[in-house]
């Protein structure tokens, strides 16, 4: 399972890194302490896993990535049929911590997990670049998360430096698939339903191959349906246009509300699997920078029409 997760973060990095904007991971104007910066994800969802980034901050004079092999691969008789293999260790990436996650009474240790990302590059130079960086996953298979339940989080560096976090996660969504029809029509309002949750906010996203349809909402506690705006017929290419609609109801702990949907972020999910930081703060963590987050998420899929 942990290599599959691997695969499907490098993915969704390509995919969506365009919308990284200004997120990084230091925002220094003179050199510091490395600070331990802790991005962790308890998932209620049989289609993900939950995981921990551990990094930490750099000094001005830090590059971001070292180089640790190098090698030359050639395609072709000519002298110049070459490209540079280079593969790089990020500098942030956090190694060998200590890092468990509890409910007061099992501990589950997550063990790294090396993940890397490929590229290629033509100017000065043709170079083959891969990137390596590590997630904390639970390898074994013993961590199952609960819903409505505290759980603690414990990250100790090598060097000594410890992170702790508690939360407590969310009831899972329960989306009323009766009330949707198997067929919805993009030109026209329609409707989701769902069980009420007094306690947490919800985040509502449909989402289709193309980018008609798709929509995301902020759903506040206890609120317990959404209406869709219809789309702009302009928008479609062809009058036989169908598409598969997926339908997501994610609910979200305090740390997860306050850290990406309070906060300026363009895009939450993904910010949790680049690691990304928002300078300085922290949501259910003492120690360092960074959020322990929980979700739990229902979906449903749907044929959208025009």
């Amino acid at each position: 399972m942990s290599k599959h997760l691997v695969k499907i973060i490098v993915i969704v990095l390509q995919l969506f890194y365009c919308a990284c904007n200004n997120w990084g991971w230091q925002d220094l104007e003179s050199d510091h302490e490395p600070v331990l910066n802790v991005y962790a994800l308890i998932v209620l969802d049989s289609t993900a896993t939950s995981f921990v980034h551990v990094r930490q901050s750099l000094n001005l004079d830090e590059s971001e990535y070292v180089r640790i092999s190098h090698d030359t691969l050639w395609y072709g008789e000519s002298p110049y049929d070459y490209i540079f293999k280079n593969t790089y260790l990020s500098s942030f990436m956090v190694d060998s911590a200590v890092v468990t996650i509890s409910d007061g009474a099992h501990e589950v240790r997550f063990f790294p997990v090396r993940s890397t990302e490929e590229y290629m590059w033509y100017y000065p130079y043709a170079e083959y670049q891969i990137k390596e960086s590590v997630i904390y996953l639970d390898t074994l298979h013993q961590f199952n998360p609960q819903p409505a339940t505290e759980y603690f989080l414990k990250v100790i560096a090598p060097d000594g430096r410890c992170v702790n976090g508690s939360l407590v996660t969310p009831v899972v969504p329960q989306i009323q698939a009766v009330s949707i029809p198997d067929t919805l029509h993009l030109l026209r309002s329609f409707g989701v339903s769902w069980k009420a949750l007094p306690d947490n906010y919800q985040l509502l996203r449909t989402i289709t191959d193309y980018w008609v349809g798709n929509f995301k909402a902020v759903i506040e506690p206890g609120k317990t349906s959404w209406i869709a705006v219809p789309n702009d017929p302009s928008f479609f290419d062809s009058e036989d246009f169908a598409c598969g609609m997926e339908i997501c109801l994610t609910a979200l702990d305090d740390n997860y509300y306050q850290y990406f949907i309070e906060k300026p972020l363009d895009d939450d999910f993904v910010s949790f699997l680049l690691g990304s930081a928002i300078s300085g703060v922290s949501c259910g963590v003492e120690g360092g920078f960074g959020v322990f987050g929980a979700i739990a998420t229902d979906r449903i899929y749907r044929i959208a029409v025009k």
